[in-house]
């Protein structure tokens, strides 16, 4: 029964603002594993029940319940009056019968950060739907992750761009209930991941399963790597619109007329595997940021060039690197100056490496 709490308590979890479990659904589902999920507060008893179905006859009907507290005993008890038959009348009810529990998501967020060994605590970004959980090294990247509810809601997507934080984010990752496995379907980068992927549920209690997120982000960054996803270069822009400036050795900012998007050397499609899964930056990302620093450096001579990109020996890299850049940005055109012109490889397009990317 542990598997059909499990999807229980999730579809709740993303289809409801208040998740409330009776005594009797309990029950039915697993009182083991609810009794360590109330353990550890992430299901906390709340005020019970006002309505009850009565089982005083084949109808089944659902009726509201009425408290009478004596004034010597102090003793409450509960009862329903049937409005369908007048020989039933009155039915005691029990209280333990009206007990329910709602999950407490405060509670349950930071229980998540806890099983990802996150050590700065998240916080609530919108009450009761978006909770950042603090950040975490995965496959070398640092990814900041997000407990999500609601995203087949028709607000979701403007909830999401609303968020300044995730937008300026270089790795979201959203940790979202229920049955979803894909990236952000909006304009943000990103991934989501179903809980439903990583949690454990048992009679013994419930655990996250932290190799799981880490398959599955290297099995769906491998699956976008068929297809690169090129840049939105609007119309009528040549490669002197282009300005390509240096965030890090890993990391760009591409700038074209009122176009700028943050990529690293994976998006722009220069990586190859390096093992266990990761991936490392090709020579031709090596040859642009060598580009780069030429370019940012107007004291070097051509001797002092050479030494860093020789025409000869690098020929058929830059050759490799112009088709590239060619397909990523959508254009026909040359990215290079003829060499015959100018005596070495200069870009068309504007190449910036900070001062400060030397000292790192």
């Amino acid at each position: 029964m542990s598997q059909a709490a499990k999807n229980e308590i999730l579809k709740r979890m993303d289809l409801s603002d208040d998740v409330v479990f009776s005594a009797v659904e309990i029950l039915v589902l697993s009182t083991d594993l609810f009794g360590k999920l109330i353990g550890k507060g992430i299901f906390e008893e709340i005020k019970p029940s006002k309505i009850v179905q009565c089982d005083g006859c084949e109808e089944l009907c659902i009726q509201e319940v009425v408290f009478s507290t004596d004034s010597v005993s102090g003793v409450t008890r509960a009862f329903i009056v049937c409005d369908k038959r007048e020989e039933i009348g009155r039915i005691e009810v029990s209280l333990d019968d009206l007990k329910q529990w709602q999950l407490n998501m405060e509670k349950f967020s930071q229980w998540l950060s806890q099983q990802m060994h996150i050590e700065d605590p998240g916080y609530s970004i919108i009450s009761n739907r978006l909770w950042w959980l603090g950040k975490k090294q995965v496959d070398n990247k640092q990814v900041d992750f997000f407990l999500f509810r609601g995203l087949a809601r028709t607000d979701a997507e403007q909830v999401l761009r609303d968020v300044e934080y995730i937008r300026q984010c270089k790795n979201p990752l959203l940790l979202v209930p229920f049955k979803t496995e894909t990236n952000l379907p909006y304009t943000l980068k990103g991934k989501i991941i179903s809980l439903d992927r990583l949690l454990n549920f048992s009679d013994s209690g419930i655990e996250l399963d932290f190799s799981q997120i880490e398959s599955i982000l290297r099995r769906m960054r491998t699956d976008e790597k068929r297809i690169i996803k090129k840049f939105p270069t609007p119309s009528n822009v040549s490669w002197e619109d282009v300005t390509i400036e240096f965030l890090s050795d890993r990391e760009v900012l591409i700038s074209a007329f009122n176009v700028r998007e943050k990529v690293d050397y994976e998006e722009m499609g220069l990586d190859k595997p390096s093992g266990q899964g990761f991936t490392k930056p090709t020579n031709l990302w090596e040859l642009l940021v060598n580009l780069a620093k030429i370019e940012s450096n107007p004291k070097l001579n051509t001797q002092q060039i050479y030494k860093i990109i020789n025409p000869v020996k690098d020929r058929k890299n830059i050759s490799r690197l112009r088709t590239k850049l060619k397909s990523y940005f959508g254009l026909e055109d040359e990215p290079f100056y003829s060499t015959k012109e100018i005596g070495y490889y200069k870009p068309k397009f504007k190449l910036v490496w900070p001062v400060h990317l030397n000292c790192e």
